[in-house]
């Protein structure tokens, strides 16, 4: 009875610890990035300390709870302070430590937490500090005050369990590659400040040389999950299990250096609607050689200077007008260069250049205008006769794109809007309501669906409606987290 008593107590223990813990926040530095110096090794050293040594430990009680290194950070003054968490070893029948002691009906807990350092991955680690832990909480910052500027070391954690008569000892960790310099600040923002050039600024740091600048670039598929859970980040975005395993594998570019008292890189080779994530990691120079810190910071940035379909920047929000005067003067006139037919009504022949004047959003000008330069350079030479974009109409002010001016309409009698109607057997007739016809193998002034035009401004976040072909908006789908 007493000891069925003892099982039910111990049971409900864990379930209360179990509950706690389960709520435990990784912080969002993170350790090891690109640098595979950091990487924690599966090596293991001797351990020797004041108090007793692995040699007396074997007809000792052992702990399941193995402690485990979340982050670590180095302060200006050269104090290392290790977050350290039980690292996951729970056994299948849900109990915090897996000895039974039936002499006297008791389990063992870690009481407290040991780290170890060595200035080899396998040499000798000697004690540095020792901790008290919470019954409740096995997560503790560890902190080495001793540590040298510019030092390599190695470190190592285990629980122990020495508030009974006997004591009990968990595993030690993996070694931990740690370099004593000042850990990064955090990434102020990421910005779009040039077509193809990123300012990245942060919060400096003292004790160092300079910083190290990494990047990685990506696709929109992924970037669309970073918007998705964007509220989640701040600074050291991959720690946050949200972000998809296809960006956290991809390697980290270096891309340059620049010297401590400086609060800012601009990288001049990003690619329009292109997702980018920038690290910094400080450095110092020791004996010839830059020693980086073992810990970085790291932030997204979306190329989006012109509007793409992922656009972070905030200077392509707008409001729905309330007034045409109020929708008017959102909006400028600008020019642009485009083809067509000298013979615009047979449509053949040689082609000359055109100026169009054109309405629009002055947020979205100068995107439009190189959506058109770039029509103009294309071999293909795609024949435009007319455009327009900015138009009041009272009853569309709430909904229509031309309102605001971020819609386009282009060759309105060969690029047709329609009138869908379904049918029961799920047929689809379609009615010519504006525009005349739409024959794009026939009539060069009828855009291709995925054509030179369409693709052009699709990658610019412009979309053709499927029943208005005429039709191009600038579709905005997210607002930053970084402006």
């Amino acid at each position: 009875m007493r000891r069925n008593y003892a099982r039910y107590k111990l049971g409900k223990t864990i379930i209360i610890a179990l509950v706690l813990g389960s709520f435990t926040l990784m912080p969002h530095l993170y350790v090891g990035a690109t640098n595979t110096d950091t990487d924690i090794s599966e090596k293991t050293g001797a351990i020797t300390t004041d108090k007793t040594s692995d040699t007396t430990q074997t007809n000792t009680k052992t702990l399941s709870e193995k402690a485990g290194f979340n982050s670590v950070k180095v302060s200006e003054s050269g104090i290392v302070t290790l977050s350290v968490s039980e690292n996951g070893n729970v056994n299948n029948n849900w109990y915090y430590g897996d000895y039974y002691d039936d002499d006297d009906y008791s389990s063992y807990y870690p009481s407290k937490c040991e780290l170890f350092r060595s200035e080899k991955e396998d040499g000798d680690y000697k004690l540095v500090t020792t901790k008290e832990l919470s019954r409740k909480n096995y997560d503790v910052d560890m902190v080495d005050n001793t540590a040298t500027s510019g030092n390599v070391y190695y470190y190592k954690v285990r629980y122990i369990d020495d508030s009974t008569k006997t004591t009990a000892y968990g595993e030690y960790s993996s070694p931990l590659k740690v370099a004593v310099v000042t850990t990064p600040s955090s990434i102020k923002n990421v910005r779009a400040t040039k077509a193809k050039t990123f300012t990245i600024k942060w919060n400096s740091v003292s004790g160092i040389d300079g910083y190290n600048i990494y990047m990685k670039e990506f696709d929109n598929e992924l970037l669309v999950s970073l918007h998705t859970y964007s509220s989640l980040e701040t600074d050291g975005i991959e720690s946050n299990d949200f972000v998809p395993a296809e960006v956290k594998s991809m390697p980290y570019e270096y891309v340059g250096s620049v010297s401590a008292e400086k609060k800012s890189f601009k990288y001049k080779k990003a690619s329009h609607g292109k997702g980018y994530l920038f690290a910094i990691r400080t450095y110092k120079n020791v004996n010839g050689e830059k020693v980086e810190s073992t810990t970085m910071y790291a932030s997204h940035g979306v190329m989006d200077y012109y509007f793409c379909y992922n656009a972070e920047n905030t200077k392509f929000n707008y409001k729905w007008p309330k007034s045409e005067s109020q929708a008017r003067k959102a909006c400028k006139q600008i020019t642009v260069k485009v083809w067509d037919f000298k013979n615009h009504a047979k449509h053949s022949g040689a082609k000359r250049s055109r100026t169009l004047w054109i309405t629009v959003n002055k947020k979205y000008a100068a995107t439009i205008k190189q959506i058109y330069k770039e029509l103009y350079k294309d071999k293909s030479k795609p024949p435009i006769y007319e455009a327009g974009s900015y138009r009041w109409r009272p009853e569309e002010s709430t909904w229509s794109y031309h309102t605001v001016g971020t819609a386009i309409d282009m060759n309105c009698n060969e690029n047709p809007m329609y009138r869908f109607t379904y049918k029961k057997n799920g047929k689809v007739k379609k009615k010519i309501i504006v525009g005349s016809f739409y024959k794009p193998k026939s009539n060069p002034y009828s855009f291709p669906r995925n054509g030179v035009v369409e693709k052009t401004f699709a990658k610019y976040g412009f979309v053709r409606l499927e029943n208005d072909l005429m039709h191009f908006n600038a579709d905005y789908v997210s607002s930053s987290s970084n402006y």
